[in-house]
């Protein structure tokens, strides 16, 4: 079943290709505090050997802790979060937010569970995960594509995008996607299905 629409319909191939750098850009520099002192590092330190700690995209974790406290479950609950154990991980949230709401944090490199919902565009859709990546999106197609089901695509952002860009591959001015050789940016065209053979011209 397909995962969007748009009119006319018809098969094609999609692609998910690499544009190199223009020109190399200048690192940017972050002034966080110490690592040993910052909420996600605290945690995992404190948290069961083994246990994967993942965080909500609306929790601080660069945060600092002031003291180390005793236990990972104190210093969350001091910190206004709540957290859900799913197998090997643990999920952690500010504790308004639902555990069934939960975005884990997943940055380009980083796995996590990307959402696609019915009714969204797949211009909403990349716009949200390009915020949770850190991947600026450019639209440089006039087409709107309908998503028509909900997919969770589980990996890294890139993975995502390639398999949502395939799933739509269906249509007669697929959607393609360049990724910027930096990560930084994804360009989101639209190309043109080749002939059939057996069509009219």
């Amino acid at each position: 079943m397909a995962l969007a629409s748009m009119l006319p319909s018809a098969p094609a191939l999609a692609e998910f290709s690499y544009l190199a750098p223009a020109a190399p850009r200048p690192a940017l520099v972050v002034l966080r505090p110490e690592p040993s002192t910052v909420l996600e590092a605290t945690i995992e330190r404190l948290a069961p050997a083994g246990v994967k700690i993942r965080w909500d995209r609306r929790v601080d974790v660069h945060r600092p802790v002031p003291e180390t406290p005793a236990d990972w479950r104190s210093l969350l609950f001091a910190l206004g979060l709540a957290w859900e154990r799913r197998r090997g991980e643990i999920h952690v949230r500010p504790a308004g937010v639902p555990a069934g709401e939960v975005e884990l944090i997943a940055g380009r490199d980083g796995e996590g569970d990307w959402k696609a919902r019915s009714g969204q565009t797949l211009r909403e859709t990349l716009e949200r995960w390009g915020r949770r990546a850190g991947v600026e999106i450019v639209f440089l197609t006039d087409r709107r594509y309908l998503l028509r089901r909900t997919a969770v695509l589980r990996g890294t952002f890139e993975a995502a995008v390639r398999t949502l860009l395939f799933r739509l591959s269906h249509l007669p001015h697929p959607p393609a996607g360049e990724l910027a050789g930096d990560g930084r940016s994804l360009a989101v065209t639209h190309r043109r299905r080749p002939p059939d053979p057996g069509e009219d011209r």
